[in-house]
């Protein structure tokens, strides 16, 4: 049995593989590094790159990685892995914070920058673990998450999320079921970077994000701090995109075409 099996969701566009780049003690890489960690490590492993609807639905590794292709880890990720997972050996899922950089600009807007695909929780120590089961709000995107295999295919792996729109990449009723599985931990330690392109900085990709987390927020019936932040005359039509996914979250079908 592989110790780590790696499936890489591609983006529409890649930022430079060969980028590095500093984050206080830490050196971040591009996913091409995890290869290497892998051979100093000795460690058994697999790492596909494929669309979203590609994902397997079933590993036969002990710990099984979903990363967007734009993900940047820490130069010893897999160490880190390893350590935290032999922590928390019943855990059906670990993760950490998902930081955002960009790669050509900064949006206008430092709190919707600050929200714009980014996952961060407040916690006591970077090496502290802490568990997020039973509160759905707090659950981490599906990308830049280490599964136990077993505890994945106990549920039946991975699907993204349908909507009338298309499938959205992250799924709460997913997360749910390894929720119910084992422990979810959260580990300051498993920093990721995700970049973001200049081409997701457009308005109909945030637009796009905006509806799919009004869809999902709607689907846990929470409403997200983005929610707030879209209330501002410059946002109307973000914050009429979020409230469309609300709305056809309940409906089960396209309202109006946009």
């Amino acid at each position: 049995m592989r110790h780590l099996e790696f499936y890489i969701i591609q983006n529409s566009k890649v930022v430079d593989r060969n980028l590095t780049f500093t984050e206080g003690p830490d050196t971040y890489n591009s996913i091409e590094d995890i290869k290497k960690q892998a051979k100093l490590l000795n460690l058994d492993y697999s790492l596909q790159i494929g669309p979203l609807s590609g994902v397997p639905r079933k590993t036969d590794s002990f710990l099984f990685c979903l990363l967007d292709e734009n993900t940047f880890v820490p130069a010893d990720y897999l160490a880190r892995i390893t350590s935290v997972g032999n922590l928390h050996r019943d855990l059906s899922c670990m993760c950490g914070p998902r930081i955002t950089r960009y790669s050509r600009i900064v949006l206008d807007d430092a709190e919707l920058q600050n929200h714009y695909f980014k996952y961060e929780l407040d916690s006591f120590s970077t090496f502290i673990s802490c568990y997020l089961n039973g509160q759905n709000w707090l659950y981490p995107p599906v990308t830049s998450c280490v599964y136990s295999g077993r505890h994945y295919n106990s549920v039946g792996g991975y699907n993204p999320t349908e909507s009338p729109r298309g499938p959205i990449q992250d799924n709460p009723a997913f997360m749910a079921t390894i929720d119910r599985a084992g422990p979810i931990v959260y580990n300051e330690r498993l920093r990721t970077y995700k970049f973001v392109t200049y081409e997701e900085t457009n308005r109909k990709h945030l637009s796009k994000y905006c509806y799919d987390r009004g869809f999902l927020d709607k689907s846990i019936n929470h409403e997200s701090y983005l929610h707030t932040v879209l209330q501002r005359p410059t946002y109307e039509d973000l914050l009429s995109s979020y409230q469309l996914g609300m709305n056809e979250f309940i409906s089960g079908g396209k309202i109006f075409n946009f």
